[in-house]
């Protein structure tokens, strides 16, 4: 699964952190979009691996868990993605 839609490569970092709280499908989404803004990310999750509904409650006929584990993949490794496992925010 390709969470980084808008583009191939990573774009030129514009200098900016953003935290994105959640690492679900709308938080890797968000995270997709704003790499490819040239953002430099770090996504914040309780669950001990990135995906939420996507891992564990979507039946893998419908969405793959080695499509979502590729996708996460590549944001971490090609777009330079921070995940921050096994932690829960409070506001």
């Amino acid at each position: 699964m390709r969470f980084t839609f808008l583009c191939k490569e990573p774009p030129a970092t514009k200098g900016f952190k953003v935290a994105i709280i959640g690492a679900g499908p709308a938080g890797l989404a968000a995270t997709g979009y704003l790499v490819c803004q040239g953002y430099s990310i770090d996504v914040y999750d309780k669950q001990p691996a990135p995906g939420g509904l996507m891992s564990f409650a979507i039946p893998p006929w419908r969405i793959s868990r080695e499509n979502v584990d590729e996708g996460v993949k590549d944001l971490e490794e090609k777009f330079g993605v921070n995940y921050i496992l096994k932690t829960k925010v409070y506001a």
